[in-house]
């Protein structure tokens, strides 16, 4: 008698941030959804369908695996619409969109968890219909933590595992971090955290040195038995059939958001001081910035004696900005300047990585600047320090031009921050929670 396999497991997996939207938070759970796929988990996207969050890059729906299912709901409220509304506006900016900016930010003040609060209630009722109302675990990543509370009432209604996924931190987040709730959010989004973390099933950090941070700042005792470090990484199959672009020149090369104390100012005046100190030096070394606010950061610096060195591309699909990794002289890399040392590393970390590059990291002590140390991977200078980045750019640039070899690195330590390798750790995760 010929037996049946037993069904595979179906992931409700809910997030806001998911292509064609652009920008680093979507790769996280794209590569999710594209790897536990391939580990035999049944996914079912539950996402947003016309996001407030400006951005889009649509080639990444190419990497949306056939038999995952996509289901969008779509974001109500009146600050969805206006900031639907003020993606859309024409610029430069009017009475209309002053209004709309004085109304989002009053409305704002009073909504709970964050701006995307409208797509809590579309998602929930998304539970009850087909696709996602047969789902066995529901994994939530955040942020925005609209997602958190969505996924967690639709855990309940289908009384289901909840699994949380923190790229970044919450209400925990040190000070100086890059996250604005209103007033009244403020008020009440840690006891929502605190109540979540106990609720769920599981909790999946991109970060490992966010459970001391959760356990310390929240007080859940116990909170790190259901804690799993899932890092981000590189998608091998990303780089696939790319090839550096060939270049004589000495490029630094900057790819991803500048935002939150994010900025490229120390590496503009290194090499400004180098233009006042030996301008032969300087006339060769050009600074390049992909993502969508470069070409404001250069009008920023426009009176830089270096600007014409500068060029900002503004925003590029996926694997052209994998292109100009691969094609630079020198990757930079700059973190999110907040109190005390670093424990965030940026998702973009591990494609500079892979990408083989020397890489010039620009950040406090902390986890960057030991996973770059730990690679061999370059250089890594306080943005404190403007004279040891000067003569690190310095240094390079005499290297290269006299031949002498760059640090590269090293591909067994890069090798541990494949995508399919922690993914798989992941799957691992969700079984767990779904046995029981």
């Amino acid at each position: 008698m010929e037996t049946m396999s037993p069904a595979p497991l179906h992931l409700c997996l809910v997030t806001y941030r998911f292509p064609p939207q652009a920008g680093g938070g979507v790769i996280r759970p794209l590569k999710f959804a594209k790897f536990l796929s391939r580990e035999g988990i049944r996914v079912t996207v539950l996402t947003v369908a016309d996001p407030s969050l400006r951005g889009e890059d649509s080639s990444l729906t190419r990497d949306v695996p056939a038999d995952v299912r996509v289901h969008r709901v779509r974001e109500r409220g009146a600050l969805a619409a206006i900031g639907r509304a003020r993606r859309v506006a024409a610029r430069p900016a009017g009475p209309l969109d002053r209004l709309r900016v004085a109304a989002r930010w009053w409305l704002h003040q009073w909504t709970v968890p964050d701006a995307q609060a409208g797509f809590i209630a579309s998602a929930e009722r998304a539970a009850s219909r087909s696709p996602v109302a047969d789902a066995d675990v529901v994994l939530a990543t955040g942020g925005p933590w609209s997602s958190f509370v969505a996924g967690a009432r639709i855990a309940r209604k289908l009384g289901a595992p909840l699994v949380l996924d923190y790229r970044d931190p919450w209400t925990t987040a040190p000070a100086g971090w890059p996250y604005h709730p209103g007033a009244r959010a403020r008020r009440l989004n840690p006891g929502i955290e605190r109540r979540l973390l106990q609720t769920a099933s599981a909790v999946t950090l991109a970060h490992e040195s966010l459970v001391d941070l959760l356990s310390s700042k929240l007080g859940i005792a116990d909170l790190s038995r259901k804690c799993h470090w899932i890092p981000n990484g590189y998608d091998p199959e990303d780089f696939e059939g790319l090839a550096a672009e060939p270049s004589d020149r000495f490029v630094l090369t900057y790819v991803g958001s500048l935002y939150g104390g994010r900025t490229l100012r120390p590496i503009v005046e290194a090499i400004e001081t180098l233009h006042r100190e030996d301008p032969t030096v300087a006339a060769g070394i050009g600074l390049r910035i992909v993502g969508p606010e470069g070409p404001r950061f250069l009008a920023e610096i426009g009176s830089s004696p270096i600007a014409d060195r500068i060029e900002a591309v503004g925003h590029e699909p996926h694997h052209r900005a994998l292109i100009r990794l691969l094609s630079s002289t020198i990757n930079v890399l700059t973190e999110i300047e907040y109190a005390g040392a670093n424990l965030h590393t940026a998702g973009k970390v591990y494609e500079y990585l892979r990408a083989g590059r020397p890489i010039l990291a620009v950040t406090g002590e902390g986890v960057t600047g030991d996973l770059i140390r730990k690679c061999g991977a370059g250089w890594v200078v306080a943005p404190s320090d403007p004279r040891a980045i000067r003569d690190t750019i310095a240094r390079a640039f005499s290297d290269w031009r006299d031949g002498r070899p760059l640090p590269a690195p090293d591909p067994e330590e890069v090798r541990r921050y494949d995508r399919s390798i922690s993914v798989a750790r992941l799957a691992s995760v969700l079984r767990s929670v779904w046995r029981g």
